[in-house]
């Protein structure tokens, strides 16, 4: 028997963020690339289940089996892995759990570089995007719980092709990281990139005050002279 426990919430996040529906009413199975950096936490995890577990490899990919007596009643009460499972919101480290594991699976770091007027430096400005090409009430779902458990602000963009969950805000991120809602490396590349804005953003920041300083004293001595004269 499948019991409701962190594990389980891991591993069905990191299956749901993957799948429209499940593919076998009597089994979970998950599907990961044999480069995928948490693969072995899967392994792991997935292994602390019980009952029947197989592993397989094939072009590059590490699939998993696991069948148990009630799997149909994680996929009834997910309605297919179309909602979050209810089991992971009465519990906050299930919760956490849950929510890992769907960042591990699809979650990806990206970049958006914009340059300020005025300032030295390009900013390069971190988020986290996760991608479900049908999945845009589960994404919508975990938007929601971000916000009321965490206070993370994250963005949907729904479009014809797939559903996008982006979180911009710096200050949104570092609580994804702070609350482990994120494992390594992801995490630690995720930290890495956080400190080093802050530190590029102090020293534009120190930059852009000198050169008002510079204005402003030069305004200073154009006026003075204009008084002389």
């Amino acid at each position: 028997m499948l019991k409701p426990n962190v594990d389980l919430a891991y591993i069905i996040g990191f299956i749901q963020i993957r799948r429209s529906k499940a593919r076998n009413r009597r089994a979970l199975n998950l599907e990961v690339r044999a480069c995928h950096p948490n693969l072995n936490l899967v392994r792991k995890r997935i292994r602390r289940l019980g009952d029947y577990v197989s592993e397989n490899q094939k072009d590059g990919y590490i699939s998993f089996y696991t069948s148990s007596g009630n799997i149909e009643d994680v996929l009834d009460e997910t309605e297919n892995l179309k909602h979050m499972p209810r089991f992971v919101l009465d519990d906050r480290r299930r919760l956490r759990a849950y929510l890992r594991g769907v960042f591990d699976s699809k979650g990806r770091i990206d970049y958006v570089e914009h340059r300020i007027k005025h300032s030295s430096f390009p900013r390069r400005f971190v988020r986290i995007e996760v991608c479900h090409s049908r999945g845009k009430i589960l994404l919508a779902e975990i938007v929601v719980v971000l916000k009321q458990e965490f206070d993370i602000e994250a963005r949907l963009n729904i479009r014809s092709d797939a559903a996008y969950m982006r979180i911009n805000k710096q200050d949104s991120l570092w609580k994804l990281v702070n609350n482990y809602l994120v494992s390594d490396p992801k995490r630690k590349e995720l930290r890495r990139a956080l400190n080093e804005h802050a530190e590029l953003i102090a020293i534009d920041a120190y930059g852009r005050l000198k050169r008002l300083s510079n204005a402003f004293k030069q305004r200073g001595l154009e006026r003075s002279a204009q008084k002389s004269d």
